[in-house]
């Protein structure tokens, strides 16, 4: 057996790396509550990379489509830009389909309506005198195969410079919205666009424009689609009157003013926004109290009459995070993932699960090889069950010479309960 370790140790108060003979432990949630049987699920080989880092990766399911709907990963590797199609279970469908060159800054995805929309950063380089643009590629998925096609359709978008770092996609309804980190020497800030889409060919509604601060450095963003509206989330830092930094997390409504939700201390927060049982939740990587970062959760709500949005109390502390986070509502809960280091030399991926009170569902749950340098990870919902699937990618090795992309499956549920019934299965 591969040594893939696994580990959820609530009831030990406190976490570790514990070799299992099987994928299945049971654990107690922090307040003492009921037993949940959970589980991983099997690992699977998605690619053996060209190169030996991945850029970025993405999965995505469309919700749209019952029980056989598509689902898709999306990588950046030292050849290009790549999609694949996906089982519920983590499994290639066919080969992956190249969409196009490296995107070096950063790539995003979303599924719908059988269709795959998948952003990609190509950064400029200025002492090259070459531009950066950011591209978005539709991608048809076959009906019968279930597998990724060619391109259909592919637009640029907007600029990219040389320190550009993040975008995000939403497609809906003949409308693709996307949003991306512009960064270049003294200029950090946020662009958003709108295209028109009549499935056939995509098209800008007007020149990308500047969303955050034109002062103040601003972060990758991110986007939901949350109460008919899509929402935009960043980070921006400065420095104050004691040359402390001092950061605030920014929040846009269709691309309106932006307001601040949240502050932060962390040059690197990476704001995410989810949806949990209707709730709009927070998720961002902060240092707080001279501890190491970790990853906090917080729900927001507006305030009547007003268009600002607060945070409803004080930001639940998870456990400990890198800077990368992803995160989605599945079988009640919402699941969320950080690669993060562990120790001098280690790296792991850390799982968590929380409640829609917010409150950790059993311990941390970690991906972890001996000998695996884990750099990315995305996570999705498969199907209508509490069973979430990521998507991750480990750096080159000795032992491995290409870095490569797999797949894992987990989730929690109350004991003598089976979580992974609801699965989506190939066609």
């Amino acid at each position: 057996m591969r040594a893939l370790i696994m580990a959820a140790v609530a009831v030990l108060g406190a976490s570790a790396l514990v070799a299992v003979a099987s994928a299945t432990w049971e654990s107690g949630d922090d307040s003492g509550g009921a037993a949940r049987l959970c589980h991983f699920g099997r690992e699977h080989l998605v690619r053996e990379a060209d190169g030996v880092v991945v850029d970025g990766v993405a999965v995505d399911v469309d919700r749209a489509r019952g029980p056989a709907r598509a689902l898709v990963g999306a990588w950046s590797e030292h050849s290009g830009l790549y999609a694949q199609a996906l089982t519920g279970d983590g499994r290639a469908i066919g080969a992956p389909a190249r969409l196009g060159p490296r995107c070096s800054g950063g790539i995003a995805l979303d599924v719908r309506d059988r269709s795959a929309y998948v952003a990609c950063v190509e950064r400029g380089n200025e002492a090259r005198a070459a531009s950066g643009a950011v591209v978005i590629h539709r991608v048809a998925i076959d009906r019968e195969s279930g597998a990724v096609v060619a391109p259909s359709d592919t637009i640029d978008v907007g600029p990219a410079g040389r320190d550009s770092a993040g975008v995000d996609v939403l497609a809906a309804r003949g409308r693709v919205v996307v949003a991306w980190h512009d960064g270049a020497i003294g200029a950090h800030r946020v662009l958003r666009a709108e295209l028109d889409d009549d499935g056939r060919t995509m098209r800008l509604r007007a020149p990308a424009r500047v969303v955050s601060s034109r002062s103040i450095a601003a972060g990758p963003p991110a986007l939901l689609a949350h109460g008919g509206e899509v929402l935009t989330a960043w980070e921006e830092v400065e420095l104050d009157a004691h040359d402390r930094l001092a950061g605030r997390v920014m929040i846009a409504r269709d691309g309106g003013d932006p307001r601040a939700v949240a502050a932060v201390t962390s040059p690197d927060a990476r704001p995410v926004l989810a949806e949990l049982a209707g709730d709009l939740v927070l998720a961002l990587v902060d240092v707080r109290g001279g501890r190491r970062a970790a990853l906090y959760v917080s729900r927001l709500v507006s305030r009547r009459g007003r268009g600002s949005m607060y945070a409803e109390s004080e930001p639940r502390r998870l456990g400990r995070a890198g800077a990368r986070t992803s995160a989605v509502e599945c079988g009640g809960a919402l699941a969320l993932s950080s690669p993060r280091k562990y120790g001098r030399r280690e790296r792991v991926v850390s799982l968590y699960r929380v409640d829609r009170s917010l409150a950790r569902i059993g311990g941390e749950q970690q991906i972890y090889e001996v000998g695996v340098e884990p750099t990315h990870a995305a996570l999705t919902c498969p199907g209508e069950g509490a069973t979430t699937l990521a998507l991750f990618a480990e750096r080159a090795t000795p032992r491995h010479p290409n870095a490569r992309l797999r797949t894992l499956s987990f989730g929690c549920g109350h004991a003598g309960k089976r979580t992974f019934d609801s699965v989506a299965r190939p066609r």
